[in-house]
């Protein structure tokens, strides 16, 4: 973990602080340096729909660094990828060249897209780092922007799991090095600090809350909500068939207690025809 002390001020908004993120070389280099692969989760939904994505537009909404870029050209190379950060999207065309990446706010679409595609998918719950206003904004626009039949897969945080705090010990690794030691207690207060600056930009509602957490130091702010009203949330926008998954990809209602104890939850839904 490499902590840094160039924080975005809170003051900006939670989708402007978050993206001040997302823009440090530091952050950019996390983003680019893992192998590009997807979660378990991932790999074992879009295996389930392969025959339905396969060779139809896609469009990869919060793609970072790239890590969904090579295994979702598997499905089709009728592809774009997007993200609000100007830096993701210059690593992604320095690493996949020929390839169409935009910088686009997903919460303004409609400005750079204006095409139907038959799929979209915004992972690593990337529609977690906006407002509950723009959330709403941004599923409107992916409904506008699928084909009838097209289908969204995205995952969320999951508000009945309450995120860890920075001075709980198991989010360190700790052995008998006094180094080690010495590093943990200042990644504790390092993490400390940006967790109390966070703090007065918290909101908690019934069904959804926007809490700061694990990421980036604790210096993100994410979106957290209820399965339940998750799913409402989508049939309200005009989506249908909304199934949830856990981690590991597999199927299960919201009222499954496994379900109920996944820090984020997969949706799978679809445009009617």
């Amino acid at each position: 973990m490499q902590i840094s002390n160039n924080m975005p001020s809170r003051k900006s908004g939670q989708a402007s602080q978050n993206l001040a993120i997302y823009e440090l070389d530091e952050v950019v280099d996390e983003y680019a340096d893992p192998p590009a692969s997807l979660h378990v989760g991932e790999r074992i939904v879009l295996d389930s729909i392969s025959e339905e994505i396969k060779n139809v537009r896609i469009l990869d909404i919060g793609v970072g660094g790239g890590r969904t870029t090579p295994n979702l050209i598997e499905f089709s190379t009728d592809y774009i990828g997007i993200d609000y950060s100007a830096a993701m999207i210059a690593e992604c065309k320095k690493r996949y060249p020929g390839i169409t990446f935009l910088q686009c706010d997903a919460r303004n679409m409609a400005s750079s897209l204006d095409s139907a595609f038959g799929f979209i998918i915004f992972s690593f719950n990337g529609l977690d780092c906006v407002s509950h206003r723009g959330r709403q904004q941004i599923l409107e626009q992916i409904f506008d922007l699928l084909e009838p039949g097209g289908l969204f897969f995205f995952s969320s945080h999951n508000l009945n799991v309450v995120p860890e705090k920075p001075w709980n010990q198991n989010l360190y690794s700790w052995n008998k090095s006094f180094s080690t030691s010495l590093l943990n207690v200042y990644r504790i207060v390092t993490n400390s600090l940006n967790y109390f600056r966070n703090i007065p930009s918290q909101s908690k509602e019934k069904n959804h809350a926007v809490w700061v957490d694990i990421g980036h130091e604790f210096r993100a702010l994410h979106y957290y909500i209820e399965p339940k009203e998750q799913i409402r949330v989508l049939q309200s926008t005009g989506f249908q068939g909304v199934q949830t998954f856990g981690p590991g990809g597999k199927s299960q209602p919201p009222s499954e207690p496994s379900l109920k104890k996944a820090a984020h939850v997969y949706y799978l839904a679809r445009k009617p025809t």
